[in-house]
């Protein structure tokens, strides 16, 4: 399930905030990178490196110059929405 998790559940698919999309970007995403990641190299499969490429590479060049990297918080957004 960890390769796929992103085809059946919308936190982790295509629109998450990691990914500059408008989703859930606090952290669904990288707590699913930390196994998609190791899961990929391991099995030194392509398709799977491929995934976890586009959610490092966003994520490394989303770095403010302020320091932190990631999705900008919505101050509007509740804890949990």
């Amino acid at each position: 399930m960890t390769g796929h998790l992103d085809e059946v559940w919308e936190d982790v698919g295509p629109d998450n905030g990691w990914l500059s999309g408008d989703g859930e970007g606090w952290e669904r995403g990288p707590y699913w990178l930390d196994g998609l990641f190791p899961l990929a190299y391991i099995l030194n499969d392509k398709n799977l490196i491929e995934k976890a490429k586009k959610w490092v590479e966003w994520t490394l060049s989303s770095q403010r110059e302020d320091g932190f990297f990631g999705p900008i918080p919505d101050p509007d957004k509740k804890f949990g929405d």
